[in-house]
This record gives structure tokens, sequence and C-alpha cells, in this order.
């Protein structure tokens, strides 16, 4: 019997079983992910947008780094895919507007702290690739505040080619840019957006852990290793003139809500120390639950040579 591929599989789990569950709000959609999240993804050819044995690698560097030993990395994948499998479920929420839905995956005095921050002055608001991470910002914009998001263009990505994952992010963008401002890294005049946008008393957001090499980035310290990563937060927050908000969502399982972790920087025109500490910021929510965090995925991409 023909084996069938692990993709056909999970574009199938993604596109019909959490749509399906994904009309439950809160906590109910997620009880069904500790049983399913973790399905019909194979270790070995799991390739989410990057190459294949990259899921196998992440292991490697969450062992390196002691998150995990070998006794517990099996489950600990399992959580990550579990985690990777709620991002999904909520982008459908988030491209459906399901608006309750998205407002009950946090806790509300995490959502009235956040309020708090964002209504005395704008900010340049750094986040990380936790499984919130696109649920934040699409809370940002029920709660009155909305704020363009610096992202990567999915829309570079071929659909034919696409990876699940992938799918289920260009669906989220091609509905959401209708109504949720979205700044394209790639975009040449991306500073100049950002000033404009600032100008007229938003704030930006954007996700700073991210891979950054050599001279295009600085270099920083995360569970022991150097990094390369880009000063992109810093440079904005010092461009525009105006502080960084570290809001990170995160939970202790995933059929949990999110509590939301901050620190507010004042301007400093020395962007390895403020990437620094920022870093130490990612850093001390990965601890909090390693398996929420997609940073795994390239974490062996940022450690400097």
């Amino acid at each position: 019997m023909k084996k069938i591929d692990s993709d056909v599989l999970l574009n199938i789990y993604f596109g019909k079983f959490l749509e399906a569950v994904a009309l439950l709000p809160p906590p109910y959609a997620y009880k069904i992910l500790p049983f399913t999240g973790h399905l019909f993804r194979d270790f070995q050819n799991y390739a989410c947008g990057y190459e294949p044995g990259v899921l196998v690698r992440a292991a490697g560097s969450m062992k390196d780094a002691d998150i995990v030993t070998s006794y517990n990395m099996v489950e600990s994948m399992k959580e990550y895919l579990r985690f990777e499998s709620r991002y999904v479920m909520e982008n459908i929420w988030i491209r459906r507007e399901f608006k309750r839905h998205v407002f009950r995956s946090f806790y509300k005095s995490d959502i009235e702290a956040l309020k708090t921050f964002l209504h005395k002055e704008n900010h340049v608001i750094v986040t990380a690739h936790l499984s919130g991470l696109l649920s934040i910002v699409e809370l940002l914009r029920i709660i009155g505040y909305p704020t363009p998001l610096v992202a990567s263009n999915i829309f570079r990505q071929s659909w034919k080619n696409a990876k699940p994952i992938q799918k289920s992010m260009y669906l989220l963008y091609k509905s959401w840019i209708k109504r949720q401002p979205l700044f394209f890294s790639d975009d040449h005049h991306l500073m100049d957006k950002c000033r404009q946008a600032v100008s007229s008393g938003k704030s930006i957001i954007l996700a700073a852990d991210v891979p950054g090499y050599d001279a295009k980035g600085v270099k920083v310290t995360m569970f022991g290793k150097e990094l390369w990563v880009p000063p992109g937060s810093a440079k904005l927050s010092d461009n525009c003139g105006i502080p960084i908000l570290v809001a990170i969502p995160w939970t202790d399982s995933c059929d949990k809500p999110y509590h939301i972790f901050f620190e507010k920087m004042t301007l400093n025109g020395n962007y390895s120390e403020v990437m620094g500490k920022i870093y130490h910021c990612i850093e001390a929510v990965v601890t909090l639950n390693p398996t929420n965090w997609n940073g795994w995925l390239y974490f062996d991409k940022m450690v400097a040579e």
C-alpha cells in the first residue's frame, strides 16, 4: 500500500479538522490539542518552510542549551508541535474575525496591562516567535490599538510549493491585510513607512528573534551562545524616538491562555546593548516554557562562528 505523504495529512488536519475545531472558543478548542496537535509530522522530513531535518536539529539545540535531555526530548518535541497546531488554529480565528476567541486566549489582567502601556504613549513593541505572535497583533487591533506589523513577505512563497503551515499564513495574510497594517521587511521604504505610522500616533510591532549574519547584525548572548541578530528593533526605536516595549505572549501549556511578559526600555543609541537586553527578555520567556518557542528551528543558524 502506498504511504500517504505527511504533508497531505497535515493539510487535511490544518485545513479541515482545525477549521472545524476553530468554531469552538477557548478553552474548549484547546482541549483537542494535547491529543492531536503533534500528529502528521515526520521528524526526519519535517520542513515547515525550512529544509528537511530541521526538527531534529531543533531538538539538538534544545539539548545543547540544557533545555531537554535524551529522556524527555521526544515529548518536548511533541509539545512543540502541539503549539504549532495551536498557532494555526489561532490564525483561523484571526482570519475569520472571531474577536471573542482571540480575546479569551489571553488572561484579562494581561490585556489590561497592555492597554495601560499603550494608553500613555506609542512604542516599538518587540515580541518573539512564540505561538501567540500573531494573536497579540490581532489583540492590539481588537482593544483599539491597530498596530502595523513588520513581517516577512509570505506572498513571495509559491502556493504550489508551500508547506502546510505556510499555506495557513498565506490565507491569513491574504484576508488580514485588508484590515491589519502589514509592513514587509523586504520593502525598501520600510523605515519611512514606520516613521509615518509613528508620527500619526501609532506603535510598531515586530519580532526580534530572527537570524542576522555578521556585518548585518550585532552580537548578543542567549543560552550561553553568542548569536548574530539584526538590530532592527533598536534602530527603529532610535530613529523614531519612541521607547521599546517588550511584550511576549507565553503559556505553560498548549491548552491554557496566554500571559504576556512585559519589559519597557528607554531610548538608547547603543544597538548591541539594547538587543542584548531584548534577548535577555526572550531567553527569560523561553525558559518559562521552551516548547512554545519557534526559534529552536533556526537557533543553530544564529550562533556566531
